[in-house]
C-alpha cells in the first residue's frame, strides 16, 4: 500500500452527521463507539472534539484508511466486516456504531447491519444516517451514481426489522 501524505481532516458537523445524534443522547463520553465506514475521519475527529475517547474506525478504502490512520494512529483498521469482528475481539463490544452515509454504496445493506449489529453490547445502539430518497430532488438522484439504494424512513425501519433491531 502506498503511504499517502498526511492530511488535516475536519470534523463532520453537516445537519446529517451522526454526532448531532450522539448530543441528543447524552451519552457518557468513555462509551465504547465504532464509525463503519470511517472514510478519512472526519466523523472521529467529531467524535474528538465532542470529548469521546474510546472510538475506532472500519475503512474499507485504502487511501481513505491511510489518512484516517494518519490522523488516528492505531484506532483505524483497514477493512470491512470480518476487520470489525477482530477489532472487537481485540478493544470489546461496542456500546454505539454508526455508519454515515454508507448503507447506500453497500451490495447487500441488510446483511451488513444485521452483521455488524452482533457487534454491539447489550444495550448497545446503532445509527445508520442515508440520504431520504422522497426528499431529493429527481434531476439531482442520478449524480449519485454510486448508489445503489434508495432509502425512505419506512425502507430503513423494514430493513432495521428484518435482522431484529
Amino acid at each position: 500500500m502506498q503511504k499517502v501524505n498526511t492530511v488535516v481532516i475536519k470534523p463532520n458537523y453537516s445537519i446529517w452527521s451522526p454526532i448531532h445524534h450522539l448530543r441528543d443522547l447524552d451519552l457518557n463520553k468513555s462509551i465504547r463507539i465504532l464509525d463503519f465506514g470511517c472514510g478519512t475521519g472526519d466523523g472521529l475527529k467529531s467524535l474528538e472534539l465532542e470529548g469521546f475517547t474510546n472510538f475506532y474506525g472500519v475503512e474499507i478504502g485504502a487511501k481513505r484508511f491511510q489518512i484516517s490512520e494518519n490522523n488516528f494512529p492505531g484506532r483505524v483498521v483497514w477493512g470491512s466486516v470480518e476487520e470489525s469482528k477482530k477489532l472487537a475481539e481485540n478493544v470489546g463490544l461496542f456500546d454505539l456504531i454508526f455508519l454515515n452515509h454508507v448503507a447506500e454504496h453497500l451490495v447487500n445493506p441488510r446483511e451488513l447491519i444485521k452483521e455488524i449489529s452482533g457487534l454491539l453490547s447489550a444495550d448497545g445502539i446503532i445509527i445508520v444516517s442515508v440520504p431520504n430518497v422522497l426528499a431529493e430532488s429527481p434531476i439531482h438522484l442520478p449524480l449519485y451514481f454510486p448508489h445503489l439504494h434508495n432509502y425512505t424512513p419506512y425502507s430503513l425501519k423494514a430493513i432495521y426489522d428484518s435482522v431484529g433491531l
